[in-house]
């Protein structure tokens, strides 16, 4: 245990929150600058195609905020790439926030260990921009809003987050694997609130509209003419190179998505840097479990909170974008359960542990897909400054 004096601990503390509003604020401009450069490039066909999916060639899953694009750019005149760069752009500032206000009400070195951990989207998004703007970004926003209108006992928060994850299933049936993590910060909510039927009645429709959500994408998973949605964003002024991603596994048969999995594993060193990559992305959070008071417990729940996202790596290569959605159900209960004084440091969490896990995912994080992201951020701050210099 680190031995500090009560003044230079307070004046640590003050240092560390500054680093994470410094952190926010890098990660919030460079996933900006990144949105910018798509948006320049005429698109990206995951990170604005996936939101793009409409129904033009048949109702299909995600296809509602789509059509709500294409709507909405055929009153307004205005391109769909434009409204949606715009929204996405609104909803990384407004997630941003909810974040920035969700670290500050947790001990300084505990918000400090859960900003600087390689696999959150602080660092994760800032270092890979390819996972960033993605339609997780709802469900982020709704477990924020939720675990904050618990911590303030704000039905307001709760309703616009519970509403916000609907949303999210909407736009990405895969968000429902949030729902286990939603239900622990609903229960926190009602312990430290019992004997309040309209919380239950919120849950039991949040989840039931989510459920619903699901079982029709299960049976609209696919369209037979992929073309024709592309083709109705052509129409609209965009250009096909956003119809190469997400639009074009519209047409694909899961037993290839299931093939890609296996293509990406025979590589060595993939699967080598991804294992790498998700020891580092653990390594901070179950340190913070060993110092806590109840460390058998909170390890527990840490692997708990992996278990809805397993499927997700049978599917697809998106593997470090799976271990970031487990990390930020994570970091997002460890806030409420340290608010809320169920879990508590009994061991103080060093000076020099928190430099060198901090260092460590400036430097190493895992990639969006398959592998270790060597150079991490630092690498990603040297290459665009660079690349703005004469």
């Amino acid at each position: 245990m680190t031995i500090i004096s009560a003044a230079n601990g307070q004046t640590s503390d003050r240092w560390l929150r500054g680093a994470v509003v410094g952190l926010l604020a890098i990660s919030l401009i460079l996933s900006l600058r990144n949105l910018w450069i798509d948006y320049r490039a005429g698109g990206d066909p995951f990170r604005q195609g996936d939101w793009l999916i409409n129904s033009a060639a048949g109702f299909v899953r995600r296809s509602l905020p789509g059509d709500l694009v294409l709507a909405l750019s055929d009153r307004t005149g205005w391109s769909p790439l434009t409204l949606l760069t715009a929204f996405q752009a609104a909803l990384l500032v407004v997630l941003y926030s909810q974040i920035a206000r969700l670290l500050s009400e947790i001990p300084a070195r505990v918000a400090f260990l859960f900003a600087f951990c390689p696999g959150f989207v602080l660092v994760f998004w800032a270092a890979d921009p390819m996972g960033t703007v993605r339609k997780e970004m709802l469900v982020f926003l709704a477990l924020c809003l939720c675990a904050l209108g618990v911590i303030r006992d704000s039905r307001a928060r709760l309703l616009a987050g519970s509403l916000v994850f609907v949303a999210g299933v909407l736009a990405h049936e895969a968000m429902i694997l949030f729902a286990p993590a939603l239900a622990a910060i609903y229960y926190l909510g009602w312990k430290r609130s019992p004997g309040r039927p309209a919380d239950a009645l919120l849950a039991v429709g949040t989840f039931g509209a989510a459920a619903a959500i699901f079982l029709i994408a299960l049976k609209h998973g696919q369209v037979p003419e992929p073309e024709l949605v592309c083709q109705a964003l052509i129409d609209r002024g965009m250009s096909d190179q956003v119809c190469a991603g997400a639009i074009k596994w519209l047409g694909v048969d899961s037993a290839v998505a299931l093939n890609a999995v296996q293509t990406v594993l025979s590589f060595d060193r993939a699967a080598t840097g991804f294992s790498m990559g998700l020891f580092l992305a653990l390594c901070p959070l179950f340190y913070l479990a060993s110092r806590t008071d109840r460390p058998g417990a909170a390890a527990i729940a840490i692997v708990l909170l992996a278990l809805p996202f397993l499927p997700l790596f049978l599917v697809a290569i998106d593997w470090g974008r799976w271990v970031s959605f487990h990390v930020f159900t994570v970091v997002v209960l460890g806030s409420l359960a340290f608010r809320l004084k169920l879990v508590s440091l009994q061991k103080d969490l060093g000076l020099l542990p928190l430099v060198i896990f901090a260092v460590t995912a400036l430097c190493f994080s895992p990639l969006t897909m398959v592998g270790l992201n060597y150079g991490g951020l630092v690498r990603r701050l040297v290459l665009d400054v660079s690349s703005l210099l004469p």
